[in-house]
């Protein structure tokens, strides 16, 4: 019969340095998958952050150019205001005051931006111009304002689709 002897396990071809070293390119692939992951999954973060605000930016400029027109409309019933307390003025023949809320509702108009050549333009241009006198009969001077009341409804009326029904 054959001896029976015992021979040693033969030695892997991987000696103990190179599965260390195939260990180690191991974990730096998987810190390298890792690390690209991350960095995608930011950036498309960063993306949609990006795309968010944008959108708020958009937004903001949209309320505000319609804020601003408020506040020009605003001006515009501000000075309408004036022109009322103008004629109350008159009636109290207090010629300071209807004089300086004159002047108010010009600068008023002027600052609710009109566009060049519109009626509100030539409004302001009229009404700045023109000089309230002091006199007995005051009929021509309430006729004046009174008239520019009611070119400056004319042009502050409501379309008709924003009139409330009655």
């Amino acid at each position: 019969m054959a001896d029976a002897t015992t021979h040693e396990a033969p030695q892997t071809a991987a000696g103990p340095w190179q599965k260390r070293l195939i260990w180690a390119g191991v974990m730096i692939l998987a810190a390298g998958a890792s690390y690209v992951a991350g960095r995608v999954q930011t950036s498309s973060l960063i993306d949609a952050a990006e795309k968010e605000t944008a959108a708020a930016e958009q937004k903001v400029t949209k309320e505000s150019a319609k804020l601003s027109e408020q506040n020009r409309l605003l001006q515009r019933f501000e000075a309408r205001r004036q022109l009322h307390l103008v004629l109350i003025a008159l009636e109290e023949r207090n010629f300071g005051i209807a004089k300086e809320h004159q002047t108010t509702a010009a600068a008023l108009l002027q600052a609710s931006e009109p566009t060049v050549g519109s009626e509100l333009a030539k409004l302001y241009e009229t009404m700045q111009k023109y000089q309230l006198v002091a006199r007995e009969d005051l009929s021509a001077e309430r006729a004046v304002i009174q008239t520019w009341a009611k070119r400056l409804d004319q042009e502050l009326a409501l379309p008709e689709g924003l009139r409330a029904k009655k």
